[in-house]
């Protein structure tokens, strides 16, 4: 039980150590990630969200499409798919904007430490 009551407590303590910059990119990639699915999904009728089984015909469609020609589809075959998807893009947002900023902080070291020799 403690540790279900600690999972949110440690998802709060992760968020706050998420630079400010970073969050803001992390949302816009985000909002523009989902709404370009919601835009593919639709076909740019918004009435389509309110067809009943739709999505489950949509991502069936998807599916028959990989299968059959071998296409790689951006937001994937499945509703799970989606989200996986997006967690990549963010992990890979997050780890190259670390990155940058560990090689960065190398190389002021580095020139620090030529600049005092």
């Amino acid at each position: 039980m403690a540790d279900q009551s600690s999972a949110p407590q440690r998802v709060k303590q992760l968020a706050a150590r998420v630079p400010p910059r970073l969050g803001r990119a992390l949302a816009v990639v985000s909002i523009v990630y989902f709404v370009g699915f919601l835009w593919t999904y639709t076909g740019g009728t918004i009435q389509r969200l309110f067809i009943p089984f739709q999505w489950e015909y949509f991502f069936t469609q998807r599916q028959i499409a990989s299968t059959l020609y071998g296409k790689w589809f951006f937001y994937g075959d499945s509703v799970a798919d989606v989200f996986v998807n997006w967690l990549v893009i963010i992990a890979l947002i997050a780890g190259a904007y670390f990155s940058y900023f560990w090689i960065a902080g190398k190389q002021k070291a580095t020139a620090a430490a030529a600049e005092k020799n």
